[in-house]
């Protein structure tokens, strides 16, 4: 194949056994502008939104939202041609008209075209070459509107350092020529083997018996990406942020809301953060990070321009605005009358 923008050949494993490809909750466009309404953005409709997915593997995050979105018009890149060619099959099957998948690079300036109210990149950033992550950035600042948000996942640390251990298992257990199921087959079996006579009163044996119940339920297409691919390369969450500053990104917050505010942690928790970070919304981050071995983050982005309208500590009356679901449930002695739950601080009205 011939080397992409970024003086990369595009991933063989990615061909030899494509990725699983999936929704994922977290990405959802109404989420994402729930989430930024809370902070006091006021984002684009998404039922006639411009959606943009980077590294879209052979659309099953994106295609659903197209269905079910009809008037949205949404945009699909991935470098690999066997994904594209699969995602295109569905969406031909499907009969759908609102939206494209398309091969490119996204190191390369002109992969895509347009600006979009809602840019997703999932299972990318960490696992492509530094050239590429700041193609990322620049594509999100370049082409995101100027009321939009985007929405990048990464690994990050310390809490991956536990996982480089596994990750130099599997880089092990076979020869990097081999094929690629042997070689997840082999490291998979030399883990199970190395976590059975280790001792589990250690944390490094606790740690081996975790990953291989975690693991099991795993397809192999997530071994490959996690623990064979050529780069994965996790970062600190600070470190992030600041590149995508440099990038002319500001950070809104997290898909999980409990850990972008320090107000909904624990009372402990919440002394700590505060002593060590004082108010700087980023290095509560990062100190969490480290008190929590964190490991994985999804981040939300907007343009540099909105870093002014975003409200540190979300106006609870903005959820007013918003359709949203919870398990919360009534507690017996309450469920004859009209409850109200309080969670974390926050009070809901509960209905069933």
């Amino acid at each position: 194949m011939p080397p992409s923008a970024s003086g990369q050949h595009p991933a063989e494993p990615y061909e030899a056994v494509p990725y699983d490809s999936m929704p994922f909750a977290h990405t959802q466009p109404a989420s994402l502008a729930a989430l930024a309404t809370l902070f006091g953005l006021k984002p684009p409709p998404v039922a006639k939104a411009r959606v943009l997915e980077l590294g879209c593997a052979s659309g099953g995050n994106i295609i659903p939202l197209a269905a079910r979105f009809p008037q949205a018009r949404f945009t699909g890149i991935d470098l690999s041609a066997r994904h594209v060619e699969l995602a295109q099959a569905r969406i031909a099957a499907a009969g759908l008209t609102n939206i494209a998948i398309v091969q490119g690079d996204l190191a390369d300036p002109g992969a895509v075209a347009g600006t979009f109210d809602y840019i997703i990149c999932h299972g990318v950033y960490s696992w492509v070459p530094p050239a590429v992550q700041q193609g990322i950035l620049e594509l999100c600042h370049r082409q995101l509107s100027p009321d939009g948000v985007a929405y990048v996942s990464y690994n990050v640390l310390p809490g991956w350092q536990l996982r480089t251990v596994i990750r130099d298992i599997f880089q092990f257990a076979a020869a990097p020529g081999d094929d690629l199921l042997h070689r997840v087959a082999t490291g998979r079996k030399l883990l199970e083997q190395l976590a059975a006579i280790s001792s589990e009163e250690t944390p490094y044996g606790q740690l081996l018996r975790r990953e291989v119940k975690q693991l099991a339920a795993m397809p192999d297409s997530y071994i490959i990406a996690e623990f064979l691919s050529e780069t994965n390369a996790p970062c600190y969450f600070r470190e992030f942020v600041a590149r995508a500053q440099a990038a002319g990104l500001a950070y809104l917050g997290e898909t999980d809301l409990h850990t972008t505010l320090v107000e909904l942690a624990s009372p402990e928790l919440q002394q700590v953060l505060t002593t060590l970070a004082g108010t700087d919304r980023v290095m509560i981050g990062q100190y969490y990070d480290l008190l929590q071995g964190r490991q994985f983050r999804q981040s939300l982005l907007v343009r540099s321009e909105q870093a002014a309208v975003i409200e540190p500590v979300p106006d609870a009356r903005r959820i007013a605005q918003l359709h949203f679901a919870s398990n919360l449930q009534f507690a017996p002695e309450q469920a004859a009358g009209d409850a109200r739950v309080r969670a974390n601080g926050w009070r809901h009205r509960c209905c069933r």
